[in-house]
């Protein structure tokens, strides 16, 4: 139908596209083979250049006698004021992460007045790792992440983000307290049926081990 002439050979137009699906093939994995390296390389460029601030922070602190206040200082250079309160905030962060002694906070204060400002600017001088963020989290959730790990929580600082009025706290009240008995007992323990493929259930135990800190913002308006 393409070529009522008959000049061209279908098993010669096949075997011409088969070759030329192959050298696509066959370039399409070198492209990737190059983006692959390119990345890995940009990779190891910047861990090298974290591992190189790393160890210039390390060196400088280790040369100070009152770091707190040089920390303080280049808080108040980026940031529009607040320093106290964010020294306060990442003191007690900064306690959860090396002294594994967690503390909450909670950040109390008028609806635009810079609570989530402090917050946030205390939790970028704490690694990443650290740092849990849960929105609106049901015990339900909560729960599910020991199915894949029991240690979650263990050693973070779980942030809530801002929680507004009373609304949000009623949603989350459970979930709060969960976090708090975690925070003060070290575990959690939750019971789960689950079916046993015959008709019947087993009961499992999931279990949450750790001891977080919580942190989030709030109106005043709520007790």
């Amino acid at each position: 139908i393409v070529n009522p002439k008959g000049d061209l050979k279908p098993r010669q137009v096949n075997n011409q596209f088969s070759e030329l699906k192959q050298l696509l093939q066959l370039n399409y994995e070198n492209e990737l083979s190059v983006i692959g390296q390119e990345m890995a390389d940009k990779k190891q460029a910047e861990q090298e250049k974290d591992a190189s601030k790393l160890k210039e922070a390390i060196t400088k602190l280790q040369s100070l006698d009152c770091p707190l206040i040089y920390i303080g200082s280049i808080v108040e250079w980026f940031t529009a004021g607040e320093r106290n309160n964010i020294l306060y905030a990442f003191t007690v962060y900064a306690g959860q992460v090396i002294l594994q002694n967690p503390v909450s906070v909670i950040c109390l204060g008028e609806a635009s007045s810079g609570k989530s400002h402090i917050q946030e600017t205390a939790l970028k001088l704490i690694p990443k790792r650290f740092v849990v963020n849960e929105k609106k989290i049901t015990e339900a959730a909560l729960f599910n992440r020991a199915k894949k790990d029991k240690y979650f929580y263990d050693g973070k600082i779980v942030n809530y983000g801002d929680m507004g009025g009373s609304n949000d706290h009623e949603f989350m009240e459970e979930s709060k307290n969960l976090m708090k008995e975690l925070q003060s007992d070290g575990f959690l323990n939750k019971p789960l049926n689950i079916s046993d493929g015959e008709g019947g259930w087993d009961v499992k135990d999931l279990e949450l081990v750790g001891r977080p800190c919580l942190t989030y913002t709030t109106v005043p308006n709520h007790y």
